[in-house]
């Protein structure tokens, strides 16, 4: 309830209310702040909006960049705040301090933000980013940049593209499918074709470069452009390519130990795979030809199979006490050491491992105790989750904080092809939405601990979990155990696919599983161009 009072505080835009000075306002925030007032903090961040211009953008920064980011509510509340202005001298003003700063955290935090900004006239803000920003912020409002059907963002695209050097491979290819996105026509990365072909079709509708890619019932279905080049070829791959180590049933019609299929979703996406059980692992199947690992959750604890045995009182752990029989199969299914040590191996020489729930307790933190470790159990939950510090514009969360809606475009009436830019309706719910990402933890879950945060990622972490679970709010983690560029690197989530609330939180984690599966095929040609390297040197 908490949450939705500041949530309707934030966005009442359209209630009369004397205007306030720049002064008066700043003080108010510094009050509500020190109180730790979020309701009073809420009102005067929704006055400072309404006030607009570069002022009130630099109140609520200055104010945001002194506060604790980490597990903080009122962070991501100032955080909204300077996303959600609507004035072009204030969006103007969100968008250079974005570049000017450009190993903040709370810039990439604002970046990610504006994601949630609906106005085409947020071109303002994302423009000055494309041009002066780092690369990684550069690329985010690109991508931004191509869901904004308005001629005046092709003319700058095209403009970025033309001042881009043959080196800057990355960002000429979201140049590139930023435009093809926007305008349906398709010219690579060269600025002089876009540009003939702009000068005479400046005054013609945009937006209709977008398509879906199929109908998997995944996300798949929404990839746009700029991301769309990199996934073609993956359906493709030897099926050996990526394996699914699924957990062993001693009688796979009464019993399924797996808490999780990955496989079901691989086959939904019509990606080739294949599926080997524990036992297959352990009796020596080679990994010599896979990039991606990928382990169900599972049983793996002791626990009985007898099929006389009726489940009784619950223990803990997702099992039960044995009643109505005195006899019990016991049966456990953990990963052996030297199983545990060819994954280790696989991981080093370059393979992808994809690891979730309670495959931390019974792998990663016996393979790299140094890194990451269990922490206390959780109780079944669905909580919000927003970005790891300074992980925003990080490739792994590419597309997982989707949201389906439109682009809401400001014209000046008798303008064809011209964007006017004024200040947008008081209603501020019309264009902006608080982030709504939500994680559903199950029961017994372990929590991820974090041990060395200079090599461990944090891809996503919410507030909520960390009260819950002393500190440790980390829903999904990634690190590159060696070190080396050859190296490889395990991606750990805190859930399972198909339990998620709502259909953007589902596709939410299989995008996370989709940029893993991405930079693995990309990492693959790295590591094969080594091993050709070696190997003709040996020759030599």
């Amino acid at each position: 309830m908490r949450a939705v009072l500041i949530f309707l505080i934030l966005f009442a835009g359209s209630a009369p209310c004397a205007e306030r000075s720049i002064k008066d306002l700043k003080r108010d925030l510094r009050r509500a702040l020190a109180a730790a007032d979020d309701k009073a903090a809420a009102r005067t961040i929704a006055a400072l909006r309404r006030l607009g211009g570069e002022r009130a953008v630099s109140v609520l920064t200055s104010a945001a960049t002194r506060l604790r980011r980490e597990n903080n509510e009122t962070y991501w509340l100032l955080v909204d705040g300077i996303a959600s202005f609507g004035d072009s001298e204030a969006l103007k003003a969100v968008g250079d301090f974005i570049a000017d700063h450009p190993k903040s955290l709370l810039a990439s935090d604002v970046l990610f933000a504006l994601e949630r900004n609906t106005l085409s006239t947020k071109f303002k803000a994302l423009v000055p980013v494309m041009n002066r920003g780092p690369e990684k912020f550069a690329l985010q409002a690109v991508r931004q940049l191509s869901r904004l059907p308005v001629p005046e963002v092709v003319d700058a695209l095209i403009a970025r593209l033309e001042k881009t050097k043959p080196k800057e491979k990355e960002l000429r290819r979201y140049l590139a499918g930023a435009l093809t996105e926007l305008t349906g026509k398709n010219f690579g990365a060269d600025a002089r074709l876009w540009k003939m072909w702009w000068a005479g079709n400046r005054d013609k509708p945009l937006g209709r470069g977008r398509r879906t890619s199929g109908h998997t019932g995944t996300v798949l279905d929404h990839v746009d452009e700029i991301r769309r080049e990199r996934i073609v070829g993956l359906e493709k791959l030897p099926a050996r390519r990526i394996v699914v180590i699924k957990g062993k049933c001693v009688d796979w019609k009464r019993f399924d130990h797996n808490f999780d299929h990955i496989e079901n979703l691989l086959e939904q996406m019509g990606l080739p795979h294949t599926v080997i059980t524990k036992e297959d692992f352990e009796a020596g199947y080679r990994l010599d030809r896979s990039m991606v690992v990928c382990i169900n959750c599972m049983m793996w604890r002791e626990h009985c199979v007898c099929p006389h045995c009726k489940p009784g009182p619950y223990t803990g752990n997702r099992l039960h006490r044995c009643t109505g029989c005195n006899k019990h199969d016991i049966r456990t299914y953990k990963f052996s050491g030297a199983a545990c040590k060819r994954l280790k191996k696989f991981v080093e020489s370059g393979g992808y491992l994809f690891t979730e729930d309670w495959v931390l307790e019974e792998l990663l933190e016996r393979i790299y105790p140094d890194l990451i470790v269990s922490g206390p159990k959780l109780p079944e939950a669905d909580v919000p989750a927003v970005p790891g510090p300074g992980e925003a514009t990080h490739p792994y969360l590419e597309g997982v904080f989707h949201h389906d809606r439109k682009t809401l475009v400001v014209r000046r009436k008798g303008h064809a092809g011209k964007t006017g830019v004024f200040k947008p309706a008081e209603n501020v719910r019309k264009y902006f939405t608080r982030s709504k990402h939500r994680w559903k933890i199950d029961l017994d879950s372990p929590a991820i601990v974090v041990k060395n945060k200079r090599k461990v990622h944090t891809l996503l972490t919410s507030p909520k979990l960390a009260r819950m679970a002393q500190g440790n709010g980390a829903l999904a983690v990634t690190f590159a155990p060696s070190g080396s560029r050859f190296g490889g690197r395990v991606l750990h989530i805190l859930s399972h696919f198909g339990k998620q609330t709502s259909r953007n939180s589902e596709y939410g984690i299989q995008n996370l599983l989709l940029n893993f599966l991405i930079d693995a095929n990309s990492h693959r040609g790295v590591v094969l161009n080594r091993a050709e390297k070696k190997k003709a040197d040996s020759k030599s």
